[in-house]
């Protein structure tokens, strides 16, 4: 079953085991061509100012956590969104955490930049619930 398929998917997040763990329900459920990982929104922002030009590097879905070192992910928000404009290609953003705190989830959704909050750990059908939300 071929769910629209996204070329690129950026995960934002410095859990190795996350990272592993999503990676390969990615490529089982063939969900992207390839996967981009960064271990903290600086790195990711860094990525992001290097490519506003190219929208072929740019990804199609950002799985961003919320704590991390350097540059957390409502940090990462922030400067993404001073980014945004200067992108040609049509992002969708997600909060992905194991935080279930209300006031988390609440200030996620009051950015207009992400589509939506989801709880680690993800499934493989939120995955591709995603994809095809996005497709």
């Amino acid at each position: 079953m071929s769910l629209g398929k996204k070329k690129i998917t950026c995960l934002i997040d410095d859990d190795e085991i996350y990272l592993f763990s999503v990676k390969k329900v990615i490529e089982v459920n063939n969900l992207s061509e390839r996967v981009l990982e960064f271990r903290n929104g600086q790195e990711a922002i860094d990525f992001f100012m290097n490519c506003t030009d190219n929208d072929q590097e740019l990804p199609d879905v950002i799985l961003l956590d919320i704590n991390m070192p350097v540059m957390n992910g409502w940090e990462f928000i922030e400067e993404f969104k001073k980014i945004r404009p200067r992108l040609s290609k049509d992002i969708t953003l997600y909060v992905v955490s194991s935080s279930v705190d209300k006031s988390d989830v609440e200030k996620a959704k009051s950015f207009s930049t992400v589509h939506d909050y989801l709880v680690k750990p993800m499934t493989a059908s939120q995955l591709q619930n995603i994809y095809m939300a996005a497709s």
